[in-house]
């Protein structure tokens, strides 16, 4: 795909996806303990024979609080009337029971998409499925391209020949912000690109770590706010950073490709050695614009003129 080519408007089903998964992971599962409180003591009763003196005020009902595994508020019980004498005995007050708080939630739709050393997301795709977590195309009409397929013993995520990098094949939760994400990559007969993407808010903004033959290129792209185009930093290459690798990218072997985003640092790495790191990716020596800035967003993978695959993607937040 030519630099600097406007992207197809980003899939409604896509964006939908962002922001449920946004609202699964913002909501807490209610608790429920209907904990009663105990009454109130009885006032104490007169002796006879003289006039009755008022019985005592019964003590308040004990405040327990809700245990927090459900959502319901107890209320303690009344206290119990003192016993007569001349005058009743006062009402105990009602204990006011505390409500449970809210437990944490999971991901969307009772998928545990947690890695197995406690990451945010993983996904190795030994599931044989795209649902859990879920996988989106940034384009519907080229989902058809991203397909699970076998290598070796493993399964992994294939990107046919015929993918371009307009597309994105995303998941994640669109309101992450401080992220890694980190994914073994493969191409399969011949070298293209292999991309990996942060902070994917839809097809206009987003950050991507691009691998290919010879170089590691870190890009941001970002719709200026409020405007009705996009603009790319430093000029139509959306290119932050392009780093010469010294070594020759070949098919047929697994290469591991890194990319965090922490506030306007960002860092990446080649098989476990950092090869670019820039301070603050709203500076002018990389954008056209200090407000050219993606804050928040999902995670992503991509592909371009050759067929590629993907393995281990992982997600951690700080």
């Amino acid at each position: 795909m030519p630099e600097g080519r406007r992207l197809p408007p980003f899939s409604t089903a896509l964006a939908l996806a962002f922001t449920s998964l946004a609202l699964a992971c913002s909501a807490g599962s209610a608790s429920s303990d209907k904990t009663t409180t105990t009454g109130g003591q009885a006032g104490a009763a007169t002796t006879g024979g003289a006039a009755g003196t008022t019985g005592g005020t019964g003590t308040a009902g004990t405040n327990t609080a809700g245990a927090n595994t459900a959502g319901d508020t107890s209320v303690g019980g009344s206290g119990t009337a003192g016993a007569s004498g001349s005058g009743a005995g006062g009402t105990g007050q009602a204990g006011a029971g505390q409500a449970g708080q809210p437990s944490a939630a999971g991901a969307p739709n009772g998928c545990n998409w947690t890695g197995p050393n406690g990451e945010t997301f993983f996904d190795d795709f030994e599931d044989g499925e795209l649902t859990c977590p879920e996988w989106l195309a940034s384009d519907a009409t080229m989902a058809s391209l991203w397909t699970i397929t076998t290598d070796g013993t493993s399964k992994v995520l294939t990107a046919a020949s015929s993918s371009n990098n307009s597309v994105i094949f995303a998941a994640g939760d669109y309101a992450w912000s401080d992220q890694t994400i980190e994914a073994q990559v493969k191409f399969v007969s011949s070298v293209g690109q292999a991309i990996i993407f942060a902070r994917v808010l839809d097809d206009s903004n987003y950050y991507n770590l691009t691998l290919d033959d010879s170089n590691l290129t870190l890009r941001g792209k970002v719709k200026l706010p409020g405007g009705s185009g996009t603009s790319l930093s430093t000029g139509s290459t959306n290119k932050l950073k392009d780093s010469a690798l010294g070594i020759t990218v070949t098919a047929g072997t697994w290469y591991t490709l890194k990319l965090s985003i922490a506030g306007k640092t960002a860092t990446a790495w080649l098989n476990g050695t950092q090869v670019i790191s820039i301070p603050d990716i709203t500076a002018s020596a990389y954008v056209d614009d200090p407000s050219l800035y993606v804050p928040n967003g999902g995670i992503g993978l991509g592909a371009d003129g050759e067929q590629v695959e993907f393995d281990n993607v992982t997600v951690t937040i700080p």
